[in-house]
């Protein structure tokens, strides 16, 4: 039974020591169902489904993944808005890279963001207003998760601050008090999987409005995010993202 065990233990380092948390197979549409709560307590449900739009390999190894997220717009039953996210993973060190918010993906989602309202009204952008639209957004910044298979829990992730200034208003992103929070089996529509779980504090600012959020996270190997639940400080959730469907290619 000892020998059973170490024979054990060594297969699971050999495979989370090589495990990349984020999805790398072009093509593969992972579906997440969303549950958020109101202003007046009702619970609002949605789909969001995650396609995996490009795969790269540059020549020091890192791979490069950008997944297209198509998700519908509150409280309208036709519209959706589609953004971007990225990750990178690096097999030379066993490090994934997971974007919260960056420059390319921050930009991309307000004009998205524009456009979608712009077309709800009746009207369009031209190519050259889109332009204009995406100089005019400074981006200064980054928030990022970097995971490792066989980091230690309690291993705290530095500060960020991501700071996106458009015409006269500026929004103030960081992520605050993050850390790895040991490893996890997670029960989902999907299946079940074994997850590294990551805790941090998500705080938004803009004018005078502000927003602090709690978060849980929970990611896979080989899949990429499987659970998020956002909190307030007192621990009541407001909002929770699960994966519930996964089509590979």
């Amino acid at each position: 039974m000892k020998k059973l065990f170490t024979l054990a233990f060594v297969a699971f380092s050999v495979i989370a020591a090589s495990a990349q948390y984020c999805c790398t197979d072009k093509g593969t549409v992972l579906e997440y169902a969303t549950v958020a709560t109101s202003e007046d307590g009702k619970a609002i449900e949605s789909t969001v489904t995650a396609t995996v739009i490009d795969v790269a390999t540059a020549a020091d190894g890192i791979v490069s993944v950008k997944t297209e997220e198509v998700s519908p717009i509150p409280g309208s039953d036709f519209g959706k808005i589609t953004e971007y996210a990225y990750a990178t993973y690096n097999p030379a060190d066993t490090t994934t890279v997971v974007i919260i918010a960056g420059e390319e993906d921050s930009k991309a989602s307000v004009v998205n963001l524009l456009k979608t309202s712009f077309e709800a009204a009746g009207q369009t952008l031209s190519d050259s207003q889109i332009k204009e639209l995406e100089e005019s957004i400074k981006v200064k910044g980054e928030l990022k998760l970097s995971l490792k298979p066989d980091i230690a829990a309690g291993t705290k992730i530095a500060n960020q601050t991501l700071r996106l200034s458009f015409g006269p208003e500026t929004m103030v992103m960081n992520l605050w008090e993050a850390k790895y929070d040991g490893y996890e089996t997670v029960k989902v529509p999907a299946g079940d999987f074994e997850c590294i779980k990551i805790v941090y504090v998500q705080n938004v600012k803009m004018g005078t409005n502000k927003q602090k959020s709690y978060i849980t996270a929970w990611y896979a190997p080989g899949v990429g995010l499987v659970r998020s639940v956002s909190a307030d400080k007192k621990g009541t959730e407001n909002s929770r993202t699960e994966l519930s469907h996964i089509k590979k290619p």
